[in-house]
């Protein structure tokens, strides 16, 4: 009997004699894959602006001022409210040189505290303006598109600039939002600015017919009292107004002791009533349901800030298809404003001073 050690060295000897599988065999590893860069986030879609549009036209004789409106020429200027600061703003080529002056409106020119040149690619009429004493906001057309600086007005530095669509543009400031009136290809639009960063919060594009022509209407509106054809009538009601129709009385204001005058539209399902002081500025409009419900009271649009005795004041309205059109004809300057008797709001109005 062989001994066990034999046997196991055998064993032993046997197993690493015989073949030895092959190895498996390895796939070759895959070409490294190219990855796409992530697409940048979706910017959250803009809220939409109730605001209405607006478009003003300075007089010859006047500075654009108020944030440019309606500058048509190379060179805007603004006197800062209640700071001896003038702002003046000129397009040379395609750049913007503002020049800051310490003095008050009507003193008499003064050396530059500092100028500034900004090349911004401006191809059309620049616009300026002063915000809280803190801000000051330059644009101007540039191409298809226009530009809005943020800069500040102790040396002119840029804060932040934005570009958008359409041009030419103009200026507004309410709060802590800058708000963008462009006219583009397809009709108004505004945009609303954030006052801090320039990022857009809200927008709204309007039709054509918020800026289109219309003729001054023909008839004038009637004194309180004096009915209209169909019956209505401005009356006195305590120290507001109301009208009188031959279904009822509708109060229109708690407390409007001077309006005189009122023009009466037939909208459809709602009366429209525009009324005014012939000795001062602005107007009303207010729509009445035919069951005598008051539903909205609106401002058609204004002339603004007007000089003192300047209240000359003749309105009138008609009806253009769905909207009401105001023509208001003032001592120091004139306005069209475009409503919407359905939603009650005041779409629009463009503004042209003397």
């Amino acid at each position: 009997m062989r001994p066990a050690s034999l046997t196991l060295a055998a064993l032993v000897l046997v197993a690493c004699t015989e073949d030895a599988p092959a190895p498996p065999e390895l796939a070759p590893e895959p070409a490294p894959v190219e990855h796409e860069e992530a697409p940048a986030p979706l910017a959250p879609p803009l809220a939409a602006s109730t605001r209405p549009w607006r478009w003003v036209h300075e007089g010859p004789a006047r500075d654009a001022t108020s944030f440019g409106d309606g500058a048509i020429h190379e060179r805007a200027a603004v006197h800062e409210v209640g700071a001896p600061r003038r702002f003046v703003v000129t397009r040379e080529g395609t750049a913007l040189v503002i020049v800051r002056e310490d003095r008050a409106q009507h003193d008499p020119p003064a050396p530059a505290t500092w100028t500034r040149r900004y090349e911004i690619g401006a191809t059309g009429a620049p616009v300026i303006g002063v915000a809280d004493h803190r801000t000051l906001y330059a644009a101007a057309p540039s191409g298809e598109e226009h530009v809005v600086l943020s800069l500040d007005p102790a040396d002119g530095q840029v804060r932040w600039e934005r570009r958008g669509e359409g041009g030419p543009v103009q200026l507004g400031f309410e709060a802590d939002t800058v708000v963008v009136y462009v006219r583009t290809a397809d009709g108004p639009r505004l945009v609303e600015l954030d006052a801090s960063d320039g990022a857009a919060r809200a927008h709204a594009r309007f039709s054509a017919a918020v800026g289109a022509a219309y003729p001054r209407p023909t008839t004038r509106a009637l004194r309180r009292g004096v009915a209209s054809p169909e019956g209505y009538r401005l009356v006195r009601d305590g120290r507001g107004i109301a009208i009188t129709a031959p279904s009822g009385a509708t109060r229109l204001a708690d407390d409007d002791p001077i309006t005189d005058h009122a023009a009466f539209v037939d909208a459809g399902d709602v009366l429209v009533v525009v009324t005014f002081c012939s000795g001062a500025s602005g107007a009303s409009a207010f729509g009445v349901a035919r069951d005598g419900t008051l539903r909205f009271a609106v401002s058609p649009g204004s002339i603004g800030t007007i000089g003192h005795s300047r209240y000359g004041n003749d309105v009138r309205a008609a009806r253009a298809g769905e909207l009401v059109v105001v023509h208001g004809d003032e001592s120091a300057g004139r306005y069209v404003g475009v409503l919407d008797p359905r939603e009650g709001r005041l779409l629009g109005y463009e503004v042209w001073r003397r």
